[in-house]
C-alpha cells in the first residue's frame, strides 16, 4: 500500500514538471515568435512567403519562426492598373529576429526604378541604421539633417520621422518607432520622379514640353519613363498632363487616343513632352523629325475656316477674342486657317507663325 502511495504522487510530481515544461516552453515559444507586417499601398498584391501563399496584402503575420524567408509580391492580372507594370513581381531576402516586427513596404511603380518603399527591421544593438537605393540620400531626423545614406545614428526611444530625398527622386517620409536595447534597420528603396521641371518650348495646336534628364536609368528605358509619366499623373502636382511622349530617338508614346480625338473635335490643344538627355541643347534630329510630323497630323485633323469678304479687303487678327485686344496680323478673304478655339462671335485661328482671334462673322467653317 505503502509503496503504491509512493508510486502515485511520483507519477504526479513527473505529470507536473511535464505539464509545467510544456507551459514553459509554449510561453517561450510565445514570446521569442516574429512578427511581420507587409504593406502595397493602393495595389493589392498576392504574398507568398518561402514559396506559401499567405494571402493577399495588406498583411499582419504573426507566431512566426525567427530566420531567413523569401516574400514575392506580385500584381495579379486583373488588377486595374496592370497594365503599367513591367515589373510585377518583387522578390526580397527577410531576416525575421525573435521577439521583434518586420515592417515591409513596397510601392509598386510601373518598374523596378519607379518603385518605392522600405524594411523596417531589428538586430543588437541600439539606435537607428539607414541604408538606401540609390545611395548618398540626404537624411532628415524630426526634421534635422543628420547626413547622407549609409549612416547610423543614436536617438531616444520612443517615436521619430525620417525623411530621405535625393535630386531627381521623390522623397520618401517614414515613421519609425525606435525601441530601447534593440537596433532598428532601415533599408529605404527611392523611386525615380520621371518628370522634373517641364519647360514650355512653344504653343499651338500643340504645346510642346521639353523634358530634361541625365539619369541613365531614364534615357535607357524611355518606355518604362512614358508610363511612368502616366502612372504618376495625379501625384505630379502642377504638371501639365501629357497626351503624347517623344524620346531622342523619335519614339512615340501614346497615352490614350480617345482622349486626342475628343480634343481634336473640341479645338483643345494636344500635350507633348520630349525627353531631352543634354540640358537644353537642341532636339536631336529623330526627336524633331517626329516632334514635326505630330505637329502636322495634328493640325491636319483640325477643323477649318475660310475667311469671307469684307468692306475693307481684310480681316484684323488680334490677341483676344474682342475688338479692344491689340491687332497681330491681317488675312484675306478666300484663305484657310485651323481653327484653334471658339467663343461666341470669335474664331481662334492657327496662322504660319503665330495664333490669334478673327471675327466669327467674317468666316465660315469647312
Amino acid at each position: 500500500m505503502f509503496k503504491n502511495l509512493i508510486l502515485a504522487l511520483l507519477i504526479a510530481i513527473l505529470g507536473l514538471i511535464f505539464y509545467t515544461a510544456i507551459g514553459l516552453f509554449d510561453n517561450f515559444t510565445k514570446t521569442k515568435s516574429s512578427f511581420l507586417s507587409i504593406n502595397t499601398g493602393d495595389i493589392q498584391a498576392t504574398t507568398l512567403l518561402d514559396n506559401k501563399d499567405v494571402g493577399k496584402t495588406p498583411l499582419q503575420l504573426e507566431n512566426l519562426a525567427e530566420g531567413t524567408y523569401e516574400l514575392i509580391l506580385t500584381i495579379p492580372e486583373e488588377s486595374t492598373r496592370s497594365a503599367f507594370f513591367k515589373d510585377p513581381v518583387w522578390k526580397v531576402t527577410l531576416s525575421l529576429a525573435p521577439s521583434a516586427l518586420t515592417s515591409v513596404t513596397r510601392e509598386f511603380g510601373p518598374s523596378s526604378v519607379y518603385s518605392a518603399g522600405e524594411i523596417l527591421s531589428f538586430a543588437n544593438g541600439e539606435g537607428i541604421s539607414i541604408v538606401s537605393e540609390p545611395k548618398s540620400a540626404t537624411v532628415a531626423l524630426d526634421g534635422r539633417g543628420i547626413g547622407d545614406t549609409p549612416i547610423s545614428i543614436s536617438t531616444e526611444p520612443g517615436v521619430h520621422k525620417l525623411l530621405l530625398s535625393m535630386e531627381g527622386y521623390f522623397s520618401r517620409e517614414i515613421v519609425v518607432n525606435v525601441e530601447g536595447k534593440k537596433l532598428l534597420i532601415v533599408e529605404a528603396k527611392l523611386a525615380i520622379n520621371p518628370l522634373i521641371n517641364p519647360i514650355l518650348l512653344e504653343k499651338g495646336n500643340v504645346y510642346l514640353y521639353q523634358l530634361n534628364s541625365l539619369n541613365p536609368k531614364v534615357i535607357g528605358d524611355s518606355e518604362a519613363w512614358a508610363s511612368a509619366i502616366w502612372f504618376f499623373q495625379n501625384k505630379l502636382e502642377g504638371a501639365p498632363k501629357f497626351d503624347l511622349l517623344v524620346d531622342s530617338l523619335g519614339n512615340e508614346f501614346l497615352f490614350d487616343q480617345n482622349i486626342i480625338n475628343t480634343k481634336v473635335k473640341k479645338g483643345t490643344p494636344i500635350t507633348l513632352g520630349y525627353l531631352s538627355p543634354n540640358e537644353g541643347k537642341e532636339e536631336t534630329s529623330e526627336a524633331k523629325a517626329k516632334i514635326n510630323s505630330i505637329k502636322n497630323r495634328y493640325e491636319k485633323a483640325l477643323p477649318k475656316i475660310q475667311i469671307l469678304s469684307t468692306s475693307v479687303g481684310f480681316l484684323n487678327v488680334r490677341t483676344g477674342p474682342g475688338t479692344t485686344f491689340t491687332k497681330i496680323d491681317q488675312v484675306s478673304p478666300g484663305q484657310k486657317f485651323p481653327l484653334l478655339q471658339e467663343k461666341p462671335g470669335w474664331y481662334k485661328i492657327k496662322l504660319p507663325s503665330k495664333e490669334g482671334w478673327i471675327n466669327s462673322q467674317f468666316a465660315k467653317k469647312l
